[in-house]
């Protein structure tokens, strides 16, 4: 299951690890999963964390392990969503400064891809329109990201 992890990565892990295994019997509590994998760098939600199918109340090492590589490998796939909504809405977008107009953008979420309602991308966009009526392209994609 490290197969893919490197010793000094592994060794951050087990580090991680043994300061939340506060019983010093190689378990740690399942509650105390999210602040684990956010001491690794990652940062997981909530419900991510729950969808995790991993028995019992607390977890070993080695389920740890596969938990962090199943978060990590979730990041990853994130952060290539992220790059690749940001790259189309430079595309997209014609001011080239990072902002789009809300009314651009709800053209093409209104006609591209699969399109949204009227009424969704209106719930999608209005709390991100700024006085000029941009939207930043950062923004929207984080908010796209966590909803």
């Amino acid at each position: 299951m490290s197969a893919s992890l490197s010793s000094d990565q592994l060794a951050h892990l087990e580090v991680a690890f043994h300061i939340f295994d506060k019983s010093g019997k190689g378990r740690v509590p399942r509650e105390s999963l999210i602040g684990l994998l956010q001491s690794t760098g990652l940062n997981p939600s909530v419900e991510e964390v729950r969808s995790l199918e991993c028995g019992g109340d607390s977890l070993t090492f080695e389920d740890f392990l596969s938990i962090y590589q199943q978060m990590a490998q979730l990041e990853a796939e994130k952060n290539i969503n992220a790059e690749t909504m940001l790259e189309g809405l430079k595309i997209l977008g014609t001011r080239g400064d990072g902002k789009i107009s809300a009314e651009e953008l709800t053209k093409i979420l209104t006609t591209l891809g699969e399109p949204l309602t009227p009424e969704e991308t209106s719930e999608a966009i209005s709390a991100l329109v700024d006085s000029d009526g941009l939207i930043d392209f950062d923004q929207f994609v984080q908010s796209v990201l966590t909803n």
